[in-house]
């Protein structure tokens, strides 16, 4: 009897024993689950006062990829009229705004689209014809442009500027039997172009273009003279209307 009342006595008392061991082990458990919780409530209101962190921003928000601008090809065929501005002397005759007409192809390449905008080069092909009486009289131009302009996509109008230079071929075949003159003139020479137009988009493929050219023509000799001087340069603006393929 005495025996078991010792092995009872001993069984609480290691009951008791470990009893307070397990409550501060509850009580710390608790405490780090409180830090934690106080922690985390921390840093979201750091986050909300002062912004995310960089290191945050860079894991939340994915890599973003470099978007390249879409290009847009486009074909012109132009006709209109042309004006001579500067004066023209063909043996004792001068001409004065001579008008012809004209007829223009241009293939433009617009490499960048971003933000409604548009750059990019064109290739042009221009011809002029002029005729006075006896005069005959045709200018011909080759020549790479450099292009701004606004593609809008809530829209269906498109403006472009335009810069550009080239090549000059001029061709004149003249005959006054009063004045005893005979002509038949061909030179090269150099060209600059200024260029602005409007175009309206009547398809997704097809618009319609009004533009406006003016022309400095360099000619470093030439038969043809001005004041008794032989003409080194020749100044044309044209006004062309034509339609318009997009591709």
């Amino acid at each position: 009897m005495k025996i078991s009342l010792r092995i009872l006595v001993g069984c609480v008392a290691a009951l008791l024993a470990a009893m307070p061991a397990k409550a501060g082990e509850t009580v710390k458990a608790d405490t780090l689950i409180t830090d934690t919780t106080r922690n985390e409530q921390l840093e979201q209101y750091l986050d909300q006062v002062f912004g995310k962190r960089p290191e945050s921003q860079a894991e939340l928000q994915p890599v973003k990829q470099k978007k390249h601008s879409a290009e847009l090809h486009v074909l012109k065929l132009s006709g209109g009229v042309n004006l001579i501005t500067s004066e023209l002397q063909v043996g004792d005759y001068t001409y004065d705004h001579l008008l012809g007409l004209e007829y223009l192809a241009e293939y433009e390449n617009i490499f960048d689209k971003g933000g409604g905008r548009g750059r990019g080069v064109a290739f042009t092909f221009k011809g002029s014809r002029y005729s006075d009486g006896y005069l005959h009289f045709s200018l011909y131009t080759f020549g790479v442009n450099r292009v701004w302009c606004n593609i809008p996509s809530t829209s269906r109008w498109r403006w472009e500027l335009a810069l550009g230079l080239g090549a000059s071929y001029l061709h004149d075949r003249s005959e006054f039997y009063r004045y005893n003159y005979y002509g038949d003139n061909s030179k090269f020479g150099l060209s600059v172009l200024l260029k602005a137009g409007i175009e309206y988009r009547l398809s997704k493929h097809v618009g319609l273009g009004l533009e406006t050219n003016s022309f400095y023509h360099i000619f470093f000799d030439s038969d043809s003279k001005m004041d008794g001087k032989p003409i080194n340069g020749i100044v044309t603006t044209d006004v062309m209307l034509g339609p318009r393929i997009y591709f």
